[in-house]
């Protein structure tokens, strides 16, 4: 700044000269500038307006007059959207209108989607409505305050969305910027059920469900049935602040899930769902949304087993104890010991990239995702040690010279081992011994032992088991070329072995998924809202790492999930035997939801003998602060304080004394 400062005063002082050279590489100022034009860092909403603080003039010289994004006139776009579902001819077909978007009032009617019903004889309707209100798909609520909402007919899943909205605006959600910060814990509203005609016999009390979840899925069946709407309308017919609304509009915008154009007129930006802006504007490819693969995916591989050996073929690798938490009936930590030490299960480098355990009837599928091994004189030596029992690391290396003086034999043979490691020529088998804390690794052969699958058949089972998967990902579960994987994926989808399906991610984007998956994915789905604290290792986490850490932030931690959704975040480790909990950062909205799953969470860490939890932060202010709402969910939780006013403790006892005392007792 100093010598800017010097450059401009001599500028009033003296003649300075302003030289332009036509150079090949910008300067690095420039390149910085060039290459932000490339990035997409900014939501389309912001983009816009950083847009609309350009000159109207050298905006329209630059990109012309605004036009619309699609060359369907205001009635045509009508047609599209009334054709997204046909006209009710039964129960069912009724039901589905209903999951579309609003309720049924008394006279069953709704302004949404009156042009559907007006040609259906009342008496007929009433029928539909007594049908499957005794089937139980759907029912009435009650309980909300809220005069639009109380003693109007929903759908099941409807109904949790609007019963909810209901009491969030009524206990003052529509005063927050963010109403992931009301504690929701005491909130109720009631649903009738076994009904008798149109009067239910029972109300069930129900607790809220997740707010931010119900708030986006209102918002996207408004956009699913209505068509592209401008903020400003969005906003008038929710009982929320419009940053609050704003803010869920531009968090599914970055999820792909709604974009922002012109499409019925010019003057403001209007909102669409994205899988409809690319049907209208000429996407010819059936499409899938993001999300609905996300949820796939989640289902897949969060399917709940019996038996812990049939959860890791369905993950086809577990590096982690926490791995099989939520998918394997009854598990505890205290399990692992007995699955680890399996005689049927390996550790190894399953992957180029990736140490884990997997099923013995695996190896020869993760064998067929690599190319030939390169055996070199050593590790031959070493391989042909190896008999059908296996061998020790110690055992192994017995009858080579040993001491500082021959420590580069040594090295060369931790060398060769690792070789063979890396390259899955052998895997080790942990067995248990008597009078010893740790378990003891046996390596086996594996080459030229176990019978690799032929590269097509491997790629096919892998996809099978890890569900629908780009190109891109694919690469880090195979060690052979990318041309050679994408021969392999072509010749695949052509004998219709898999399937290519197309994900807007934005864009288009391949997914290459088992016929099966491929099928599922064309039906409804029901979103899995469980929450979960799982490990960044976690197959699933893992999957999708990257934005995870772009909601979540960079760094170690356990992610905390809400269904497919990344809503928290928990810095723990274990240290000398106790749990020492950093921070945990979980919205308000969560903490009874949360306290459940952490509390399951903490009681299996007791099966590792660790039964002490230190706890020094919570939404990154010191567990002493904290408002009341979360000083009740940790006493539930068996937190109390450490007496420093620092810390509180779980499944400990501290009893500071004086200096003095502790001397005398000394």
């Amino acid at each position: 700044m100093a010598q800017l400062e010097i450059f401009i005063n001599r500028m009033d002082s003296e003649n300075v000269r302003i030289v332009h050279r036509r150079v090949k590489m910008p300067s690095p100022l420039g390149m910085t500038l060039f290459m932000s034009s490339f990035e997409d860092l900014l939501s389309l909403r912001t983009r816009a307006y950083l847009i609309k603080d350009v000159d109207p003039e050298i905006l329209r010289r630059l990109l012309g007059a605004r036009s619309l994004a699609t060359d369907l006139d205001k009635s045509k776009m009508a047609d599209y959207y009334r054709s997204k579902i046909s006209e009710p001819m039964n129960a069912n077909g009724l039901l589905r209108l209903m999951d579309m978007g609003g309720g049924l009032n008394k006279e069953l009617s709704n302004p949404l989607y009156e042009h559907k019903l007006k040609d259906i004889d009342l008496e007929v309707l009433t029928s539909w409505v007594r049908e499957l209100a005794e089937r139980g798909l759907i029912a009435r609520v009650r309980g909300t305050g809220h005069e639009q909402i109380d003693n109007k007919w929903f759908s099941m899943r409807m109904a949790d969305v609007h019963g909810t909205l209901g009491c969030l605006a009524v206990a003052g959600g529509s005063d927050l910027e963010d109403i992931r910060e009301l504690y929701t814990g005491g909130l109720t509203f009631e649903v009738g059920s076994n009904y008798d005609g149109f009067e239910a016999k029972e109300w069930k009390r129900k607790n809220l469900s997740d707010p931010q979840d119900c708030l986006r899925m209102k918002l996207l069946d408004m956009l699913g049935s209505e068509g592209p709407q401008v903020s400003d309308s969005l906003c008038g017919r929710l009982p929320f602040p419009k940053a609050q609304v704003e803010a869920v509009l531009q968090e599914l915008e970055m999820k792909n899930l709604v974009s922002i154009g012109f499409f019925t007129q010019t003057d403001e930006g209007e909102y669409i769902l994205r899988v409809d802006e690319y049907r209208i504007t000429g996407g010819s490819v059936e499409v899938v949304d993001y999300r609905t693969l996300q949820n796939h995916l989640l289902a897949k591989s969060f399917k709940e087993y019996d038996e812990p050996s049939d959860a890791i073929r369905n993950l086809t690798l577990v590096q982690r104890r926490d791995e099989l938490l939520h998918r394997v009936k009854n598990y505890r930590f205290r399990d692992w010991k007995d699955i680890k030490h399996d005689s049927s299960v390996f550790n190894g480098r399953l992957l180029h990239n990736r140490v884990g355990y997997t099923m013995k009837d695996q190896i020869p599928m993760f064998l067929g995702l690599r190319s030939e091994p390169w055996i070199g004189y050593l590790e031959q030596e070493l391989l042909d040690k190896i008999p059908p029992g296996g061998l020790s690391r110690t055992e192994l290396f017995d009858g080579y010279p040993k001491g500082k003086e021959n420590a580069h034999i040594q090295r060369s043979l931790k060398s060769a081992l690792n070789n063979l490691e890396r390259q899955l020529i052998v895997a080790k088998q942990y067995v248990v011994l008597p009078n010893r804390k740790r378990s003891l690794a046996v390596f086996h052969r594996i080459h030229e032992v176990v019978e690799p699958l032929d590269f097509a058949s491997a790629v096919k089972q892998l996809i099978e088991a890890i569900g629908p998967v780009r190109l891109h990902t694919l690469r880090f579960f195979v060690s052979r070329p990318v041309e050679e994987l994408a021969e392999v994926l072509r010749e695949l989808d052509e004998s219709k072995k898999i399937r290519r399906i197309v994900a807007l991610q934005p864009d288009p984007t391949d997914y290459y998924a088992s016929q099966e998956d491929a099928e599922l994915l064309m039906q409804p789905l029901v979103e899995d809202r469980e929450m979960r604290i799982l490990s960044q290792s976690d197959p699933f986490c893992s999957r999708f790492i990257q934005e995870v850490r772009l909601i979540l932030k960079q760094g170690w931690y356990h992610p905390v999930f809400k269904g497919v959704d990344p809503i928290g975040r928990i810095l723990m480790f274990v240290v000398n035997d106790y749990l020492e909990i950093k921070d945990i950062n979980i919205p308000h909205s969560y903490l009874d939801e949360f306290k459940d799953t952490f509390d399951e969470l903490l009681n299996n860490y007791r099966d590792r003998l660790v039964d002490v939890s230190v706890l020094h932060a919570f939404n990154s202010i010191p567990v002493h602060d904290c408002d009341e709402n979360i000083q009740k969910i940790l006493a539930e939780l068996g937190f109390t304080s450490m007496g420093d006013g620092e810390r509180y403790i779980r499944g400990g006892v501290v009893e500071p004394r004086s200096r003095q005392e502790v001397n005398r007792m000394l």
